[in-house]
C-alpha cells in the first residue's frame, strides 16, 4: 500500500519561511491499496491559484495557494531549494507517471496568510 507524506528533513516545517516539501512515493503498482497514494494522485489535477491546506505535527492548518507544477527528472535537486527566506513556500512531490519512479511531479504552492485564516 501507500506511504504516509514525508517531510524532508532539511526543509522548513508548514508555515515557516522556507520551503516545507513534502513527498509520497507511490511507485508500487497502481492497483495496490493505499490512501495516502490516492492523495497525492489527486496533485496531478491541481490548477494555479489552488488552495492546499497542511497541518503541523500538533494539527495546526496552513494555507497555501498553488503557484506552479512541473514534471523533473530524479536527480533535480531544485525543487528542494529553501529560497531566500522571505517567502513561506510549500513544494509537493509525487512520483510521475503515477505508479512508476521515472520522473517527478512537482507542485508549488506559497503561503496565503489571509486567504480562509
Amino acid at each position: 500500500g501507500g506511504m504516509a507524506p514525508m517531510n524532508a528533513p532539511s526543509s522548513a516545517m508548514p508555515g515557516q519561511p522556507g520551503n516545507a516539501y513534502f513527498f509520497v512515493h507511490s511507485s508500487d503498482y497502481l492497483w495496490s491499496p493505499g490512501s495516502y497514494k490516492d492523495v497525492f494522485a489527486k496533485l496531478m489535477s491541481v490548477r494555479i491559484a489552488d488552495e492546499i491546506e497542511v497541518t503541523n505535527a500538533s494539527g495546526t492548518p496552513f494555507l497555501y495557494v498553488v503557484t506552479g507544477m512541473k514534471v523533473v527528472g530524479p536527480k533535480d535537486l531544485s525543487v528542494l531549494a529553501q529560497g531566500d527566506g522571505t517567502k513561506k513556500l510549500l513544494t509537493l512531490q509525487t512520483s510521475y507517471p503515477l505508479g512508476t519512479a521515472f520522473k517527478r511531479f512537482i507542485v508549488t504552492a506559497e503561503f496565503a496568510p489571509y486567504a480562509r485564516q
